[in-house]
C-alpha cells in the first residue's frame, strides 16, 4: 500500500465485526495474546520464540502462548516495525467476510495462511503453518 510517498508491503489482512481499537491495536500490539492473536503468534513463530500451554490445568488442548518476555519483545517489535492501516465498512459480516478473502487474493498477504490459494508463496506459507503448529513442551 503507498502511504506518504513511501510503499509498505502488506503482510498481514483481518476482519473485525467488533472496534478495530478492541480488535486489532488490543489484541494484536499490546502483548500476553499470542494465544489469540494469529498475526501475533504467526510473527513469534518466525523469531523462534518457545511455544507454553496456553492453559495450565489443560496443556494437552493445543492452545499455546510464548513466555512474558518473548510478549514484551514481540509487543516491542510491532510497535517499532509494523503500520496498522484499517478501514470501517457499514457491511454485514458476510459482505466483511468476502472483502477480507478480495483483500488475501489481491495482496497475497504472506502471514494469511487461511483462505490464501496463491501459489507465489505457498511452500513459505506451509512452513509458517508448520512452525505456529509446532510445540516445545510435552503435553
Amino acid at each position: 500500500i503507498d502511504h506518504n510517498n513511501n510503499h509498505y508491503p502488506i503482510i498481514y489482512t483481518g476482519i473485525s465485526t467488533v472496534s478495530i481499537r478492541k480488535r486489532d491495536y488490543q489484541q494484536h500490539f499490546i502483548g500476553k495474546n499470542a494465544g489469540r492473536s494469529t498475526l501475533r503468534k504467526s510473527l513469534g513463530s518466525l523469531m523462534g520464540f518457545p511455544k507454553i500451554p496456553r492453559d495450565k490445568n489443560n496443556p494437552a488442548n493445543g492452545k499455546t502462548k510464548f513466555n512474558e518476555n518473548d510478549e514484551e519483545t514481540l509487543s516491542q517489535w510491532m510497535r517499532e516495525n509494523l503500520l496498522l492501516f484499517y478501514s470501517v465498512e457499514n457491511r454485514k459480516k458476510e459482505q466483511i467476510e468476502n472483502l477480507e478473502q478480495e483483500f488475501i487474493n489481491d495482496y497475497n498477504p504472506p502471514l494469511n495462511i487461511s483462505g490464501n490459494k496463491n501459489p507465489i508463496n505457498r511452500e513459505y506459507r506451509a512452513l509458517l503453518k508448520t512452525l505456529r503448529n509446532k510445540t516445545n513442551f510435552n503435553g
